[in-house]
């Protein structure tokens, strides 16, 4: 599966609105200390379910103050069937039960689970026994007994001829099911009679009812998450659902059933819970990190009354089941001391999130308060920051522009902490990684994992050195076809930004504050530039037949230069065998002095050197950087032995390894999802390994100078000025930002 995804400005990738923080007094030596309050607020009671679960699991439900979760075992490599079980467990995780449902010798399979308040539960049993599947409604009490059996499938012949994968599915308040294999619905009675069919398209990720028992479908659009209503006369299809406008992002959201009594839907995403009643604002109900739950172990959220909500998911890392009940109590701060973490809601990951709940479970002495700056610029960071309203710790991402921060000496070195630290050395790290961060020698910066971010051409065209020039390329280019494409999908200004991106060191040094755009290699990208595409119609570009020449335009040669990140070890030898279908070099962006191959960082961390608490700052960071976290890193970690660890992974063969590469093109991000992986041989970590250590540098976007950039490169671009004109503009415009910014 390939998914397109629209590159996000970096206005929004470096979003910043404030959000208060919690309450502080000043001593009367200036410096900020917690001071100790009681509020009632959601707090969490969570448990682990440590019992061999058979198979495969994600989805729950939730019923009497229990938790069922269908597990699903499948043959390793070939064959039909499955082994399918119901897994039920109390809250507090006792009570442990399992009951299969279907066996692979049986040629079955079993859909998840749901449960309606009066304690019936369903599933969808798929008998594949005889020449053509039987399609099963079957009702369960809350011991997983069978209580009824309903036999649908001729409608199932009808409407899904080439039979039925049953995606998700849902109950209304009238007792109507609807079943959905992703893309169309069918709509039965309890009785397993037809009422209706509804055809979605790609991306029912969810059935949810309203207050009212109205049924609501959750939708992907490619883009953002969209509300659907679905409403179906009796024998009536209905073609298309109604939209419901939401008054919130739909990116990064869930959506839940009401408490069937006020409220239509309970919203959540990586930061909250809200409730939500249709034509009104959203009310923020708790803060999963206040509450001491995790968002990477709470992957289904329940309502279950009386102010109570259940959240189910995975441990991490262990991924045992794990259970948490959310409970109102009067909870009080006590005498530790608060720790404020802030970031833009991109940079503060979900590990560092995760990180942070257990921190402040089991820490004595400190707690961690997360602060996230949201939506439209980056002025209020830049604003708290220079006007002394300087975090604990600051979590940057590649959009921040963290070389103006550290020349204004905001932040602390990071190796007075590790020389002074019993279990970390500087030694314990990557050394071109570390050596990357590094300012005159100072390490104000660092982070907890990485990613690769390069320019791959086949090994046959570019040679097998890595490193290339701008002559270079236009020597390749000359010798092709006028169709050839370099850069794929690229425009002027994308190359111009890639350049800055990947190799902006080599045209401004923030140090010390210059800056060098008059020189022949500038001059030359300028010339680079100019031969790509002025714009670019996104719809048309990337349409359906895009889809199919995109899997051959590596191959064929019809575009030779592929921009990428590299997240695992199989992702180079997984774009030979896929896109290429040849060996690959790693060439990186072209450059003059160095390899175009830089590090990619999502969440750096710095301490604040002004801080009233650097001890306890650092005593979390330190955690980022210990075996315990660096060896569950979901990229590239930044310990050499994690890294190891992470090469022998993949030197295993693990059938339920999914990677999903991503591609750029243009300003269009494309994930390559390729899944049943072979074991990686020791020759592929290798050149993985080769390709980490030519990186030097960190890729970074600093959105003013890009600005100044493409502003002046258009006059060149339209043919009002030249090449050498333009760049002296660029470095006058740009000297005068680093003399009043750096």
């Amino acid at each position: 599966m390939k998914k397109l995804i629209k590159r996000i400005s970096a206005a929004v990738l470096a979003a910043v609105t404030a959000l208060s923080l919690a309450a502080c007094e000043k001593n009367t030596d200036g410096n900020d200390t917690q001071t100790a309050s009681e509020e009632y607020a959601y707090r969490a009671a969570s448990a682990e379910l440590n019992e061999e679960i058979t198979g495969d699991y994600d989805e729950f439900a939730y019923y009497g103050d229990k938790i069922y979760f269908t597990s699903m075992k499948y043959p390793e490599r070939d064959g039909e069937g499955m082994d399918g079980f119901l897994n039920i467990a109390n809250t507090d995780g006792s009570g442990f039960k399992s009951v299969q449902l279907c066996s692979r010798e049986d040629n079955a399979g079993v859909s998840e689970t749901i449960f309606t308040p009066d304690g019936n539960g369903y599933y969808v049993y798929t008998d594949g026994t005889e020449e053509s599947p039987k399609y099963l409604l079957k009702t369960i009490d809350e011991n997983g007994t069978e209580t009824g059996s309903v036999d649908f499938t001729a409608s199932v012949e009808k409407y899904f001829p080439n039979g039925l994968y049953v995606y998700r599915f849902g109950i209304d308040g009238s007792g109507n099911f609807y079943i959905t294999d992703y893309s169309d619905i069918i709509v039965l009675d309890k009785d397993g009679g037809f009422k209706g069919f509804i055809s979605v398209g790609n991306g029912i990720q969810a059935f949810v009812t309203d207050k009212n028992g109205g049924m609501y479908v959750w939708v992907w659009t490619g883009s953002e998450y969209e509300l659907n209503k679905l409403d179906i006369p009796d024998g009536v299809s209905e073609e298309k659902p109604e939209t419901v406008d939401m008054p919130f992002e739909g990116y990064n959201n869930h959506i839940i059933s009401g408490n069937g009594v006020d409220t239509d839907f309970y919203v959540y995403d990586n930061e909250a819970l809200y409730s939500w009643n249709i034509g009104e604002e959203p009310q923020k109900l708790l803060d999963w990190v206040k509450a001491g739950v995790s968002v990477i172990e709470a992957s289904d959220v329940f309502y279950a009354g009386n102010d109570t909500f259940v959240c189910a998911g995975k441990s991490f890392p262990y991924e045992y089941p794990k259970f948490s009940k959310l409970t109102k109590q009067l909870v009080s701060t006590g005498d530790k001391k608060e720790i404020i973490l802030a970031g833009d809601e991109y940079s503060i990951s979900s590990h560092i999130k995760n990180q942070v709940v257990k921190f402040n479970a089991v820490s004595d002495k400190y707690f961690v308060t997360i602060k996230e700056y949201k939506y439209d610029n980056i002025s209020q960071l830049n604003l708290d920051l220079t006007s002394g309203n300087v975090p604990d710790i600051l979590i940057t991402g590649s959009y921040t522009p963290t070389e103006t921060y550290i020349t204004k000496g905001i932040f602390a070195d990071l190796y007075d902490f590790i020389d002074n630290d019993s279990e970390l050395s500087r030694d314990d790290f990557v050394p071109n990684l570390l050596s990357s961060f590094e300012t005159d020698g100072k390490l104000y910066r660092f982070t907890d994992s990485f990613t690769v971010y390069t320019v791959l051409g086949k090994t046959s065209i570019f040679g097998n050195n890595m490193g290339i020039t701008v002559d270079k390329l236009n020597e390749i280019s000359a010798s092709r076809s006028p169709e050839t494409e370099l850069f794929a999908g690229f425009t002027k200004t994308d190359i111009l930004r890639y350049a800055m991106e990947m190799s902006g060191s080599e045209f401004i040094d923030f140090k010390n504050g210059s800056c060098d755009f008059n020189s022949e290699y500038f001059i030359k990208i300028l010339e680079f530039a100019n031969g790509h595409i002025n714009d670019i119609d996104f719809d048309s570009y990337f349409d359906d037949a895009f889809w199919s020449r995109f899997d051959t335009m590596f191959s064929d040669e019809s575009a030779l230069l592929m921009v990428a990140y590299l997240t695992d070890y199989t992702d180079i030898i997984c774009f030979e065998h896929t896109q290429f279908d040849a060996k690959v070099t790693a060439l990186g962006f072209p450059c003059t002095n160095r390899i175009g191959t830089s590090f990619v960082v999502d969440s750096g961390f710095s301490v604040a050197e002004k801080s009233a608490n650097k001890e306890g700052a650092w005593e979390f960071v330190r955690t980022l950087l210990l075996p315990e976290y660096q060896d569950c890193a979901d990229k590239f970690p930044v310990r050499k032995d994690s890294l190891e660890k992470y090469a022998a992974s993949a030197m295993k063969y693990n059938p339920d390894r999914v990677i999903n590469p991503m591609v750029m093109m243009g300003g269009m991000a494309l994930s390559v999802g390729v899944s049943n992986i072979d074991a990686m041989k020791q020759g592929d970590i290798d050149k993985m390994n080769e390709v980490i250590a030519s990186a030097n540098g960190i890729m970074s976007y600093n959105e003013s100078v890009l600005e100044i950039i493409t502003e002046e490169a258009a006059y060149y671009f339209n043919g009002s000025k030249t090449a050498e004109d333009v760049a002296a503009l660029i470095q006058t415009r740009v000297q005068l930002y680093l003399d009043e910014n750096a």
